[in-house]
C-alpha cells in the first residue's frame, strides 16, 4: 500500500532519522514492551480489515505507529517461532526445528529447549542495564531443574506457561478430532504397528516363528501400543497436568486454571512496569499472551461481546493491550517506549471457528494456516510504535521478519546508548534492523526492506524463498485434508505424504497474487527465468551460512523422557497443587520505592 506524502513529511521523516541515528549526549534508551500474540491470524483484528472483531486498542496502536502488511513469522508453530523471535536466528540454527508433526513443539518432558550459548533479546538488552520481565507463555524448554526456563535467559523474573494453553488444559477439551486418544494414535501410527504385525506374520510364514510365537509377537505388539497410549496420556500436552504454571523456577499451580488467566498475567505485567519505572531503569517486558491458542477461555464480562468465542477472545486480548498503554501514558513513559506487537504463526484451522482467519488482503483470501508455509501460516499481523521518533500512521507493504525485532531493538538502544560494542551470540543473526524501513515506510521509492530475500522452513525442511517482498517460490506445498487444514493429524505435516514437491519450485507474485492462487511460468511472466535464477542462488547463499555456522543439536527430536517428570510436578507424584497468591505482588514491593 503506497501514501502520498508532501515534500515536507518526507524532509521530517529524513530529520527523525537523522536524529534517531545521531542520539543525545545524555541519551536514556526507550523501554521496550513486547506483545506476542499465540495462534493470531493475520485477518483477525479491525485494522487489518475484519469487521466483526472488537479490537480498537490494538487498531489505535496501529494508527500511531507502522503497521506492515507483510510481517512474517520465522516459523509457523510455536516453539521455533518464538525461540527466532528471541535471537533473531532461524529456527533451524537453534536445534528447534523438525518436520515431523509429533516432534514439531517441545514437550513438557522435552530433555531440551533453548540453548544457553544463544543470546537473547533479553540478554542483550541486561547487558545495557535494562530490567528483564516475562509474563505469559513461554514453550522453549523446561529441562531438569528448569534449566531452559525464562531466568535463565536473561529474564530478572518470569510468571506464566512453562509450555503453551492446549485443549487438554480446559476440562472436557481434548486435542485430537477422534474420540479416544487410542483411535488418534492408530490414526497417526497405524503403519508402524501394522509393519510390526505383518513382520512377524511374515517370520511365521517362511517358518522361523511357531503359531504360539506367531500369537505372542501379536500380543506384544498390542501391549506395546496400548503403553504408547498410556505414556502419551500422561506425559504429553494430551494431560491436563502438563498444564503448568510457574513463578520464576517454581511450579504453583497444577494443573492451570485457565479462569481469569488474561487478567492475572495483565496484573502481573503491570506491576513490573510500575515498579521498574519507579527505580527511574530502562525496562524490557516480554507480554507473551496464552491467547488466542484453544482452548479458548474468556472472563465473564467479555462473553457475548461478539458472535463467537473466538471473537470474545479477541476482546479479552484487546482489552489486556489497552490497559497496558493506558499505563504507559498513565506513567508519562508512553512516547519513550517501543511497543512491538505480533503473532508467534497463522490461526489453528484445524479447531475451526476456534481456529481464527487468516483473512483476506486486496479481496484475495489468504491460503494456509497454522503449520504451513504457505501465506496463512506465516503472515501474521505487525505493529511498531516508538511515538518520539517513529512516523505515526504509516502501512507498508515490505516484507519483514519477527526476528528483525532483536537486532532493531538492540540498534536503537546502542545509538542512544552510544554502546560501541557489538552483540554477539551463538553465530548468524537472520534479523535485519528495520529502522529505515519504519522511518520510510508508505512513502513510495523511498521505503526498502533489508530483506532481499527470505527464507521460509516448514519444520527443518527449506520449503520457499521470498525475493524483493514480491515474488514466492514453493519446493514444497503443504497437501490438506480438507479446506486448508489436517484435522485428523491435529496439524498439517512438513514431510512425506503430508507435502507435494515442486522441482521447479512453483512462482507467484503476491503483490498481484496474495492469496497464491495464479502460478507464473515462463509463458506468462517473461522474468521468470530471471528470479528463479535469483531463488537458486538465495538458497546457495542460505545454505552456505549454514556450512560455515553448524546448527545447534536438534532439541526437538530428543526423546521425551520420564526421569523428568519429578522436574515438572509441583507435589510429586500427584502433580497436582494450587499456590497461587497474587500475581501482582509475587516479585515488585512497589512500597519500597
Amino acid at each position: 500500500m503506497q501514501n502520498n506524502f508532501s515534500y515536507q513529511e518526507k524532509l521530517l521523516s529524513l530529520c527523525l532519522l537523522f536524529f534517531l541515528c545521531l542520539g543525545t549526549s545524555e541519551s536514556k534508551p526507550p523501554n521496550v514492551l513486547l506483545l506476542f500474540v499465540d495462534d493470531l491470524g493475520y485477518g483477525d483484528l479491525g485494522c487489518q480489515g475484519n469487521t466483526s472483531v472488537v479490537s480498537p486498542n490494538i487498531d489505535k496502536l496501529a494508527s500511531e505507529g507502522v503497521r506492515f502488511t507483510q510481517w512474517l513469522s520465522a516459523s509457523s508453530i510455536c516453539t521455533p517461532s518464538r525461540g527466532a523471535l528471541l535471537t533473531g536466528r532461524l529456527p533451524v540454527r537453534l536445534g528447534l526445528a523438525s518436520g515431523v508433526y509429533y516432534e514439531r513443539v517441545l514437550q513438557p518432558l522435552s530433555p531440551g529447549g533453548l540453548q544457553h550459548d544463544e543470546l537473547t533479546l533479553a540478554e542483550a538488552l541486561k547487558g545495557r542495564g535494562f530490567l528483564t520481565h516475562m509474563t505469559g507463555k513461554w514453550h522453549l524448554g523446561i529441562g531438569k531443574n528448569g534449566k531452559f526456563l525464562p531466568t535463565n535467559h536473561g529474564f530478572d523474573h518470569f510468571y506464566g506457561l512453562g509450555v503453551t494453553n492446549v485443549q487438554s488444559c480446559m476440562p472436557g477439551k481434548t486435542i485430537y478430532v477422534q474420540d479416544t486418544l487410542a483411535e488418534y494414535i492408530w490414526d497417526n501410527t497405524h503403519k508402524v504397528w501394522l509393519g510390526m504385525g505383518m513382520a512377524a506374520l511374515l517370520t511365521h510364514l517362511v517358518g522361523f516363528l511357531s503359531v504360539r510365537g506367531l500369537g505372542c509377537s501379536i500380543l506384544v505388539v498390542v501391549l506395546l501400543f496400548l503403553l504408547v497410549v498410556k505414556a502419551v496420556g500422561i506425559m504429553t500436552l494430551m494431560s491436563p497436568t502438563m498444564c503448568l504454571l510457574y513463578q520464576d523456577l517454581d511450579i504453583i499451580q497444577q494443573p492451570l486454571n485457565l479462569f481469569n488467566l488474561t487478567q492475572r498475567h495483565t496484573h502481573n505485567a503491570e506491576n513490573f512496569i510500575r515498579y521498574a519505572t519507579g527505580k527511574d531503569k530502562p525496562w524490557f517486558l516480554y507480554m507473551s499472551y496464552a491467547k488466542v491458542h484453544t482452548a479458548l477461555f474468556t472472563n465473564p464480562e467479555f462473553v457475548n461481546v461478539g458472535e463467537s468465542d473466538y471473537i470474545d477472545n479477541i476482546a479479552e486480548l484487546d482489552w489486556s493491550v489497552g490497559y497496558l498503554l493506558d499505563l504507559l501514558d498513565e506513567l508519562g513513559i508512553g512516547d519513550d517506549t517501543i511497543v512491538w506487537f505480533s503473532s508467534d504463526n497463522g490461526p489453528f484451522l484445524e479447531r475451526g471457528i476456534e481456529g481464527g482467519s487468516a483473512g483476506k488482503l486486496r479481496n484475495a483470501e489468504i491460503k494456509g494456516g497454522k503449520g504451513q508455509v504457505w501465506e496463512g501460516g506465516i503472515r501474521v499481523p505487525g505493529i511498531v510504535r516508538y511515538s518520539s521518533k517513529f512516523p505515526k500512521g504509516r502501512v507498508t507493504e515490505q516484507a519483514v521478519s519477527t526476528m528483525d525485532i532483536f537486532p532493531t531493538t538492540i540498534a536503537i538502544v546502542d545509538r542512544e546508548l552510544k554502546f560501541r560494542t557489538r552483540t554477539k551470540g551463538a553465530g548468524i543473526i537472520d534479523g535485519k534492523d528495520i529502522t529505515s524501513l519504519i522511518m520510510s515506510a508508505g512513502i513510495e521509492g523511498e521505503e526498502k526492506s533489508p530483506h532481499d530475500f527470505m527464507i521460509h522452513y516448514c519444520g527443518d525442511i527449506l520449503s520457499a524463498v521470498r525475493i524483493d517482498s514480491r515474488y514466492k517460490a514453493l519446493f514444497y506445498s503443504t497437501v490438506w485434508e480438507e479446506g486448508y487444514a489436517c484435522p485428523t493429524a491435529t496439524m498439517c505435516e512438513c514431510v512425506g505424504s503430508g507435502v507435494r514437491q515442486h522441482s521447479p519450485p512453483i512462482l507467484f507474485d503476491l503483490l498481484e497474487d496474495p492469496g497464491e492462487e495464479r502460478e507464473l511460468t515462463r509463458e506468462n511472466f517473461p522474468a521468470y527465468d530471471q528470479i528463479i535464477t535469483r531463488v537458486d542462488n538465495a538458497v546457495k547463499v542460505h545454505l552456505k551460512s549454514i556450512d560455515d555456522s553448524p546448527n545447534q543439536p536438534s532439541q526437538v527430536k530428543m526423546t521425551q523422557t520420564p526421569l523428568l517428570l519429578p522436574h515438572i510436578c509441583c507435589n510429586f507424584p500427584s502433580c497436582e497443587c494450587d499456590k497461587e497468591e497474587d500475581p501482582g505482588k509475587m516479585f515488585y514491593d512497589l512500597n519500597s520505592l
